[in-house]
């Protein structure tokens, strides 16, 4: 929402070329109870929630970030870390545990 507030007024309508979404069509507005609970029709032609379709869209992206994650190991290629730190940086930072008396 911080990138949304800096949008100018007057450019919400915006767009790079004329095949492209504007500023505004990208720029998520807010959905209400009664918006989310609504039917909307997905483009196979499926009648669903617009919760559910909300929902599956995000599962979708989490889907392709995973394939790229996984090209990326597979290519031997770092990847940054999803949420801060990597698990080798995580382990570097931790507090060793006491190891147990033989």
């Amino acid at each position: 929402m911080n990138v949304v507030r800096v949008i100018p007024p007057d450019q919400v309508d915006w767009r790079f070329r004329e095949d492209k979404f504007t500023l505004g069509d990208v720029a998520v507005s807010a959905f209400g109870p009664e918006d989310l609970n609504r039917r909307c029709v997905t483009p196979d032609g499926a009648s669903i929630t617009t919760w559910k379709w909300l929902r599956s869209m995000i599962e979708h992206e989490i889907h392709h970030r995973g394939q790229i994650y996984i090209y990326l190991s597979l290519l031997d290629t770092p990847a940054p870390p999803l949420y801060g730190l990597s698990s080798e940086q995580l382990l570097e930072r931790s507090i060793p545990r006491p190891q147990p008396a033989p």
